[in-house]
């Protein structure tokens, strides 16, 4: 594989369009987490496929939970969540993760949920819907 070598010239006159044109690189990648100044920087970030797919799941689309574990006080859980797309299981955890700001367990990589007294796998499917659709009746949950 050869690779056109640039002298440091020729590096110094380099543009934003024509940087992103040779390298697919630009310096907008080092901007500390604002906001990239063009909008063709390859760096511009899209939404991880899973939550693409929670964005486009139908109304009543059933969400799958699975309690991992329940501390001894009871008063959390790891639970895990899943949806079916194209018959096959598909693990939403991350997704609900970053959607709702749920901490994940480092072993299980269940999503820890606090509190008692009533139906957390409920809960955190009634808080998405909400979340997503303004509407927490929006999926239906399913306990497995």
């Amino acid at each position: 594989m050869s690779q056109e070598s640039m002298s440091w010239s020729d590096l110094a006159e380099l543009t934003h369009a024509t940087q992103v044109e040779k390298f697919n690189f630009c310096s907008c990648e080092d901007n500390e987490g604002n906001e990239n100044p063009y909008s063709d920087c390859p760096t511009v970030e899209k939404k991880p496929y899973i939550q693409e797919v929670l964005d486009k799941l139908p109304e009543n689309t059933r969400i799958y939970s699975i309690v991992r574990h329940v501390s001894k006080s009871g008063m959390s859980r790891l639970i895990d969540f899943y949806v079916m797309v194209d018959n096959r299981p598909m693990w939403v955890t991350p997704a609900i993760r970053d959607i709702l700001g749920y901490k994940q367990d480092e072993r299980t990589s269940a999503l820890k949920v606090g509190g008692t007294g009533m139906d957390m796998c409920f809960h955190v499917v009634y808080s998405l819907g909400y979340k997503l659709h303004n509407d927490g009746y929006y999926f239906t949950s399913e306990r497995m």
